[in-house]
């Protein structure tokens, strides 16, 4: 098996990009308001440990959502440049960053930035990427790697179970979001190693309890089912499944995950 294989079964299901811009904007918000956690000092507790942020260094955050994780790495480094698909979201992080002057952000997709043209071939000391859709690919990953002169951060959910997700998967026959996360470290690992790198793992759990509104959950879980705007009756299907199962118009859905943290130094 070849880099080719493991991309191959890493992009099965991906949707369209103009969609997951839409998807995003459309809950920034949410993602803005989430309680604080211990992710980000975590996380930052794991660099430092293993020297890959510096106080002199440059960090680039892909796909940095509303920036909470560009900012406790700004604590660390000289400079942080957050990224994002979401035009929505960059709004949020530069709010929250307004009084950080080290951190700063830039609506821009991943996938399409040059790195001949904006400057960032080995520019950064740490190319970081925090559950972020925008790294889907060999391609994507492996512009991490050009993009390093030092070391790469990259997390994705290893397992979570949502039972939201599994009873429409089942129900539909169509493949969930679990599915795909289950690929998703397997094939960066194996790509990264095939590309003479070697990546260190460390894993974490979590409990997370969620509330929404039916007509967001219907949203939300048309696109974990990946389905589209012009399937009217998948879409029908899963908001009469959200519509049945919430209570007084709010779905309340536990999960469980075990998230992979991968760094590797190039």
């Amino acid at each position: 098996m070849n880099i080719e294989y493991y991309d191959r079964i890493w992009q099965e299901g991906r949707r369209e990009k103009e969609s997951a811009r839409d998807f995003w904007d459309g809950r920034a918000e949410e993602f803005n308001t989430l309680p604080d956690d211990d992710r980000p000092e975590m996380v930052t507790e794991l660099l430092l440990s293993r020297d890959m942020l510096k106080s002199d260094g440059a960090v680039l955050d892909i796909g940095c959502g509303p920036g909470k994780f560009s900012l406790a790495l700004g604590e660390h480094s000289d400079s942080v440049l957050g990224i994002d698909l979401s035009g929505r979201m960059i709004d949020l992080a530069r709010e929250n960053a307004v009084s950080m002057n080290r951190v700063s952000f830039e609506n821009i997709s991943w996938e399409d930035s040059s790195l001949s043209e904006k400057g960032w071939e080995k520019k950064f000391d740490l190319v970081f990427a925090s559950m972020c859709p925008g790294i889907f690919s060999a391609e994507t990953l492996l512009k991490m790697c050009r993009a390093s002169r030092g070391a790469c951060y990259l997390s994705s959910f290893a397992s979570r179970t949502d039972p939201v997700a599994v009873k429409l998967s089942q129900a539909m026959g169509r493949m969930g979001d679990r599915e795909r996360w289950e690929k998703h470290m397997y094939a960066v690992f194996n790509i990264l190693w095939l590309s003479g790198y070697f990546p260190e793992i460390s894993y974490y759990k979590r409990k997370s309890v969620k509330s929404m509104s039916a007509e967001d959950a219907a949203a939300i879980y048309c696109r974990y089912m990946n389905i589209d705007k012009g399937d009217t009756d998948g879409r029908g299907f899963v908001e009469s499944y959200i519509d049945s199962s919430a209570g007084n118009g709010i779905l309340l859905v536990e999960s469980e995950s075990t998230v992979a943290m991968m760094t590797w130094r190039v």
